[in-house]
């Protein structure tokens, strides 16, 4: 039986659509508390959000100790991060702050504001040591933005308690971050390797609609 549900989160619009065998609204209920509390760990906007204080109390060369959540994005970002050779770093949070996203007019900021605080920029100064499971900064001011991973970060974490609810396929819409998936053992489930259609609307030329990718 094919069970949805809509929430907020992330300050943005979640929405899950699964086919669940059993206690369907229970699993999208504890999928959405979940959701929930991912944010209050995540949110650079809470002040009182586990990530929010990390950077907050800073001490320079201190381990501090962290919540196996966020330990694990943490992890996970830097490890992209050392993948893409920092052309992906979450700690642009200090020029990200410069817009001023939240005020009721943003404005964009000159570059010399910028290259103040381009210093405080660069995953190298945030080290992760698994055995403590702790956190240390080599210098303060440093702010962590999740924006480019939260969401596709907090859809894993759907995703994985779906299966583990015996969910075999699914579509979930974080705010436009999607998953979109079904157990090949399903009827009609994995079409076989290059034929996964994707329609993509061409939003630069409206009139030609939709644009369609095969995933192989």
């Amino acid at each position: 039986m094919e069970h949805t549900r809509a929430f907020l989160a992330y300050d943005t619009l979640c929405r899950i659509a699964a086919e669940i065998p059993e206690d369907g609204e229970q699993l999208l209920e504890q999928c959405e508390e979940e959701a929930h509390g991912l944010e209050r760990t995540l949110s650079m906007f809470d002040p009182d959000s586990e990530l929010s204080r990390l950077c907050r109390d800073i001490r320079p060369g201190e381990a501090v100790p962290v919540s196996e959540t966020l330990y694990t994005f943490l992890e996970q970002n830097l490890e992209i991060c050392r993948l893409s050779s920092g052309a992906f770093d979450p700690t642009v949070g200090p020029v990200v702050k410069l817009w001023d996203f939240l005020s009721q007019t943003p404005r964009i900021p000159s570059a010399e504001r910028i290259r103040a605080v381009l210093d405080r920029v660069g995953y190298q100064h945030v080290r992760l040591d698994r055995n403590t499971r702790t956190v240390t900064f080599d210098l303060s001011g440093i702010g962590l933005d999740p924006g480019a991973a939260g969401k596709g970060f907090a859809l894993g974490l759907t995703v994985d308690r779906l299966r583990q609810g015996g969910v075999r396929q699914a579509v979930l819409d974080y705010g436009g971050n999607l998953f979109a998936g079904r157990d090949p053992a399903v009827e009609g489930g994995d079409p076989g390797p290059g034929q996964h259609r994707l329609g993509v609307w061409d939003g630069a030329a409206p009139g030609r609609g939709h644009r369609h990718i095969l995933l192989v």
